[in-house]
């Protein structure tokens, strides 16, 4: 039974990061579009979309809560007494490092923007 739901989860997983691929490749076809026929409006819009972007970013906490959740629930749709297959062990390691490293970027990059301001106030 476990073993069936599972395999269900990681077909939907898999269904869904197709999904998502198709939704950027035809978001990216419609700014291409924009960009090559109306560069104005294209301008605009991605001056907007990088605002309402930086507006609405998670915090630090709320990215960690999101790594730590996404762990949990992965560990916790396995069972705790089977052993780990290096794969998915690598999976599992990547994907955290993969987010500790953007966190560290966006870190790094508040504290060099900080450092700045404070050398160059307006």
């Amino acid at each position: 039974g476990d073993v069936a739901m599972g395999d269900a989860g990681s077909q939907q997983a898999a269904n869904e990061a197709r999904a998502a691929m198709v939704v950027r490749q035809h978001a990216q076809e419609i700014m291409k579009h924009l960009r090559d026929t109306h560069l104005p409006f294209f301008l605009e819009t991605e001056r907007f979309v990088v605002e309402i972007t930086r507006s609405f970013k998670p915090t630090h906490e709320q990215q960690l809560q999101h790594i730590i959740a996404t762990l949990v629930d992965s560990v916790s749709n396995r069972d705790l007494s089977a052993s780990v297959s290096a794969a998915d062990a690598e999976r599992i390691h990547s994907t955290l490092h993969d987010h500790f490293v953007t966190l560290e970027q966006q870190l790094e990059l508040e504290r060099t923007k900080a450092a700045q301001a404070a050398k160059d106030p307006p």
